[in-house]
Protein backbone atom coordinates (compact mmCIF):
# COMPACT_ATOMS: atom_id res chain seq x y z
CA UNK A 1 0.00 0.00 0.00
CA UNK A 2 2.98 2.57 1.10
CA UNK A 3 4.74 1.81 -2.41
CA UNK A 4 1.35 2.43 -4.30
CA UNK A 5 1.11 5.89 -3.17
CA UNK A 6 4.33 6.62 -3.55
CA UNK A 7 4.12 5.28 -7.33
CA UNK A 8 1.05 7.87 -7.31
CA UNK A 9 3.03 10.76 -5.64
CA UNK A 10 6.07 10.24 -8.51
CA UNK A 11 3.42 10.36 -11.20
CA UNK A 12 1.51 13.18 -9.97
CA UNK A 13 5.05 15.40 -9.62
CA UNK A 14 6.10 14.01 -13.27
CA UNK A 15 2.70 15.06 -15.35
CA UNK A 16 3.33 17.94 -17.37
CA UNK A 17 2.16 20.71 -16.15
CA UNK A 18 0.04 23.56 -18.54
CA UNK A 19 1.16 26.62 -19.04
CA UNK A 20 -1.21 29.77 -18.46
CA UNK A 21 -1.39 31.51 -21.44
CA UNK A 22 -3.66 34.59 -21.31
CA UNK A 23 -4.04 35.66 -25.79
CA UNK A 24 -4.86 39.33 -26.07
CA UNK A 25 -6.56 40.52 -29.25
CA UNK A 26 -5.97 43.88 -29.90
CA UNK A 27 -8.16 45.72 -32.83
CA UNK A 28 -8.45 49.12 -34.25
CA UNK A 29 -4.78 49.50 -34.70
CA UNK A 30 -2.77 51.49 -37.70
CA UNK A 31 -0.37 49.58 -39.55
CA UNK A 32 2.25 51.84 -37.88
CA UNK A 33 4.61 51.90 -35.07
CA UNK A 34 4.55 50.07 -31.75
CA UNK A 35 1.96 48.73 -29.72
CA UNK A 36 2.54 48.83 -25.85
CA UNK A 37 0.71 47.04 -22.98
CA UNK A 38 0.55 46.98 -19.09
CA UNK A 39 -0.48 44.44 -17.64
CA UNK A 40 -1.73 44.24 -13.84
CA UNK A 41 -3.02 42.35 -11.14
CA UNK A 42 -3.88 44.56 -8.34
CA UNK A 43 -6.03 48.06 -7.90
CA UNK A 44 -3.06 49.64 -6.45
CA UNK A 45 -0.72 49.26 -8.74
CA UNK A 46 -3.64 49.96 -11.77
CA UNK A 47 -4.09 53.13 -10.18
CA UNK A 48 -1.01 54.10 -9.67
CA UNK A 49 0.61 53.01 -13.34
CA UNK A 50 3.55 51.46 -11.72
CA UNK A 51 4.32 47.44 -11.21
CA UNK A 52 3.12 45.64 -14.29
CA UNK A 53 3.17 42.28 -14.07
CA UNK A 54 4.25 42.48 -17.63
CA UNK A 55 5.38 45.30 -19.91
CA UNK A 56 4.91 44.13 -23.56
CA UNK A 57 6.19 46.17 -26.64
CA UNK A 58 5.20 44.67 -30.08
CA UNK A 59 6.09 46.50 -33.79
CA UNK A 60 2.15 46.44 -35.74
CA UNK A 61 1.92 45.59 -39.12
CA UNK A 62 -1.80 45.17 -39.04
CA UNK A 63 -5.30 46.63 -37.47
CA UNK A 64 -5.45 43.38 -35.29
CA UNK A 65 -2.61 41.41 -33.44
CA UNK A 66 -2.35 38.65 -31.04
CA UNK A 67 -0.28 38.37 -28.34
CA UNK A 68 0.21 35.82 -25.98
CA UNK A 69 1.15 36.51 -22.59
CA UNK A 70 2.25 33.31 -21.07
CA UNK A 71 2.93 32.00 -17.35
CA UNK A 72 0.38 34.18 -15.95
CA UNK A 73 -1.15 33.02 -12.15
CA UNK A 74 -4.97 32.72 -12.06
CA UNK A 75 -6.69 35.85 -10.93
CA UNK A 76 -7.68 39.48 -11.78
CA UNK A 77 -6.16 41.31 -14.29
CA UNK A 78 -6.42 44.44 -16.10
CA UNK A 79 -4.70 45.94 -19.09
CA UNK A 80 -3.74 49.22 -20.30
CA UNK A 81 -3.13 49.65 -24.58
CA UNK A 82 -2.05 52.35 -26.50
CA UNK A 83 0.03 52.59 -30.30
CA UNK A 84 2.92 54.21 -29.81
CA UNK A 85 2.72 55.77 -33.77
CA UNK A 86 5.88 58.27 -33.70
CA UNK A 87 7.84 55.63 -31.76
CA UNK A 88 8.88 58.58 -28.94
CA UNK A 89 8.23 55.43 -26.32
CA UNK A 90 5.41 57.65 -24.82
CA UNK A 91 2.01 58.45 -24.96
CA UNK A 92 1.46 61.88 -26.78
CA UNK A 93 -1.53 64.45 -25.82
CA UNK A 94 -2.62 67.78 -27.04
CA UNK A 95 -2.65 70.99 -25.73
CA UNK A 96 -6.04 70.45 -24.23
CA UNK A 97 -4.90 66.80 -22.50
CA UNK A 98 -6.81 64.56 -25.47
CA UNK A 99 -4.73 61.37 -26.39
CA UNK A 100 -3.07 61.79 -29.60
CA UNK A 101 -2.67 58.10 -30.47
CA UNK A 102 -5.01 55.26 -30.26
CA UNK A 103 -5.33 53.70 -26.95
CA UNK A 104 -7.60 51.21 -25.01
CA UNK A 105 -7.92 49.11 -22.30
CA UNK A 106 -9.62 46.00 -21.38
CA UNK A 107 -13.02 45.54 -20.90
CA UNK A 108 -12.86 47.95 -23.59
CA UNK A 109 -13.93 50.04 -20.90
CA UNK A 110 -13.42 53.92 -20.80
CA UNK A 111 -12.95 56.51 -18.48
CA UNK A 112 -14.47 60.13 -17.97
CA UNK A 113 -11.32 61.97 -17.62
CA UNK A 114 -8.13 59.26 -17.52
CA UNK A 115 -8.34 56.03 -17.27
CA UNK A 116 -11.32 53.44 -16.39
CA UNK A 117 -11.48 52.23 -12.23
CA UNK A 118 -10.17 48.92 -11.57
CA UNK A 119 -13.43 47.77 -11.39
CA UNK A 120 -14.76 48.74 -14.68
CA UNK A 121 -10.96 47.30 -17.24
CA UNK A 122 -10.52 43.82 -14.18
CA UNK A 123 -11.26 40.62 -15.85
CA UNK A 124 -10.99 37.17 -14.08
CA UNK A 125 -7.88 34.73 -15.89
CA UNK A 126 -8.63 31.59 -14.23
CA UNK A 127 -5.36 29.99 -16.28
CA UNK A 128 -5.68 27.56 -18.64
CA UNK A 129 -5.99 29.57 -21.94
CA UNK A 130 -8.25 32.16 -22.08
CA UNK A 131 -8.82 35.11 -24.54
CA UNK A 132 -9.70 39.11 -24.05
CA UNK A 133 -10.12 41.29 -27.04
CA UNK A 134 -9.39 45.01 -26.25
CA UNK A 135 -10.39 47.75 -29.41
CA UNK A 136 -8.11 50.91 -29.09
CA UNK A 137 -9.75 54.03 -30.58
Amino acid sequence: MKSGILILASLAMAAPVEAATLNLKVEGLKPKGELMILLFDAEGKWNAKTGAVREIKRRVSAGTTQIQVEGLGAGQYGAMVFQDLNLDGKMNFNLVGMPMEPYGFSNNSRGMFGPPTWGKAAFRFGGGNAAHSIRVK
